[in-house]
C-alpha cells in the first residue's frame, strides 16, 4: 500500500467520523476496525495486512491528538 493510500483513509475515517466516539482520549479502534472489514467485504478496499490498519488508526489518532479533539459523541 502507498503513503498516500494511508494519508487517504486516514482523511476518509476522520471525515466520515468513524473515529468517534473516542475511548479515553483515543479513536474508536473497534469502530474503525469494524467499517474497514465492511469496506474489505464490499470490494471498497483492498485487503490489508493487520500492520497496515494498525499504521491508519495511529495516523488517526495522531491526527485527532494534534487537533485536540475531545469530543465524546
Amino acid at each position: 500500500m502507498r503513503m498516500s493510500d494511508y494519508s487517504t483513509m486516514a482523511m476518509d475515517i476522520l471525515l466520515n467520523k468513524w473515529h468517534l466516539p473516542l475511548k479515553n482520549g483515543k479513536v474508536n479502534r473497534e469502530n474503525i476496525e469494524d467499517k474497514m472489514v465492511i469496506g474489505i467485504y464490499n470490494k471498497d478496499l483492498e485487503p490489508m495486512l493487520q500492520e497496515e490498519a494498525d499504521l491508519i488508526i495511529d495516523l488517526v489518532d495522531e491526527l485527532v491528538a494534534e487537533s485536540g479533539e475531545k469530543k465524546v459523541s
